[in-house]
């Protein structure tokens, strides 16, 4: 057994040194080969920034919610990314129709606390908007789930009791 771990540890090593060599030719060869691509070029080359062949991309604004479930009590954080193109906007924050406050959206991004100690079971959907630009998110208070705990700070807003959804139906869609 001895024999054939060291063995099996000599060929590794073996083939590690052939790894190693290769590369080393490998990078003789290229730096060969550039330097005699160097001397094929005039004495002055003209340098210049490159066009720009297209747009750089749009990243389309995101809500993210930490949890979608918690027990009355908890906490949800909620971060908004990707917002830079509406920079020194408000940010209005809507929970189930009633309006909790604004954020300064000027960073492209923000960051924000639910508080629902006064809130009651049921379902909730939050409502960001800035001029142009609405995003929403849903979660849902329910007794039998752990007390959620924030992930981040950040402006903490408060659900007023009595706002809670606590009917929802969900409709069949049907396609033609």
């Amino acid at each position: 057994m001895q024999v054939y771990l060291k063995m099996n540890k000599l060929n590794l090593q073996a083939a590690l040194f052939l790894c190693t060599g290769l590369l080393t030719v490998l990078t003789l060869i290229l730096n060969a080969n550039m330097t005699a691509r160097l001397d094929q070029l005039p004495e002055t080359v003209a340098m210049s920034a490159p066009t720009p062949t297209q747009t750089p991309a749009s990243y389309e604004p995101i809500l993210y919610i930490s949890f979608r479930e918690g027990a009355p009590g908890s906490i949800f954080t909620l971060t908004g990314l990707s917002y830079r193109s509406m920079p020194k906007n408000p940010v209005t924050i809507m929970v189930n129709g009633r309006n909790l406050g604004t954020l300064d959206g000027s960073l492209g991004w923000f960051v924000f606390l639910l508080d629902t100690s006064n809130a009651e079971d049921g379902f909730y959907r939050i409502h960001v908007q800035t001029p142009g630009l609405e995003k929403t998110e849903f979660f849902k208070l329910d007794p039998n789930e752990p007390v959620r705990q924030a992930i981040n700070t950040g402006p903490e807003f408060t659900i007023p009791a009595g706002s809670a959804f606590t009917n929802q139906k969900f409709l069949p869609a049907m396609m033609r």
